[in-house]
Parts: structure tokens; sequence; C-alpha cells
């Protein structure tokens, strides 16, 4: 699980297409579940990189930053 939560954090920060950082979104939303540090870690890297993206990327992390909130 750590791989997988290291590797969908590298993609969501790094430099690569929307679809795979909104997959990143949605895995780290889920490992959430289990892992109490992702979800604040999650809220400032979607909240800072939100004005810097696209519409997708924007209407992903919107839904991801709903879903946390909804669950805290």
């Amino acid at each position: 699980m750590t791989q997988i939560v290291d590797s969908s954090f590298e993609w969501l920060t790094g430099d690569c297409k929307v679809a795979s950082k909104a997959y990143a979104m949605r895995i780290l939303y889920e490992a959430g579940k289990l892992k109490t540090w992702i979800y604040p870690e999650m809220e400032i890297i979607l909240e800072s990189g939100y004005p810097k993206h696209s519409a997708a990327y924007k209407s992903a992390a919107k839904d991801v930053l709903k879903k946390i909130r909804k669950s805290l």
C-alpha cells in the first residue's frame, strides 16, 4: 500500500497528464480511508494546484475535496 500511495502522490504533484492526476486523486481518497495522514496532505496539494490547472483537474479536485470534507 505504501508504494501505491507514494506513486499516487508523485503523479499528483508531478508533470503528467490530467487523467493520471485524477486517477491519483481517487486512489489517494480511497487510501485515506485507511491512513489518516493522507487527507490533510491531499487537501494542501489540491488547493494549491487548483488555480494552475485545467478545468478537468479542477472538476476532479473539487469532487475529491468535497468527499474529503464530508467524511471529516
